[in-house]
């Protein structure tokens, strides 16, 4: 087996798990305000995370408080044809207008590359 389909099958493996999980919302509730409280958050100009699908823990609250507050937030846009990942500062949940390969949402081409 190859180390992408030894990924693959993580991933199909971890993805079902995910959506086994018994109170996800209470979960993700308690998660974010976890974040939100943390001295790192609060002491913090920016935030690099990535852009929720499907089974994976919900981070649209955590981005929508972040710019809520004055926060700068990165987002990861994936380049296929060199297999990299590079991050771009959104200004609001409407800048996530592109589509990865992989269905995932990405800022949109006008926003600013996060140094």
């Amino acid at each position: 087996m190859s180390v992408s389909e030894d990924k693959n099958e993580l991933r199909k493996i971890y993805r079902a798990k995910r959506r086994e999980i018994q109170g996800r919302k209470e979960a993700e509730s308690a998660m974010l305000e976890k974040v939100l409280s943390s001295n790192e958050y609060i002491g913090c100009g920016s935030i690099f995370t990535y852009v929720s699908v499907k089974t994976e823990a919900d981070t649209a609250e955590l981005i929508l408080k972040s710019l809520e507050s004055g926060k700068k937030v990165a987002v990861p846009v994936c380049n296929d044809s060199d297999c990299t990942m590079e991050f771009f500062y959104i200004e609001s949940p409407e800048d996530l207008t592109a589509v990865s390969s992989f269905g995932i949402p990405e800022a949109d081409a006008k926003c600013k590359k996060a140094e």
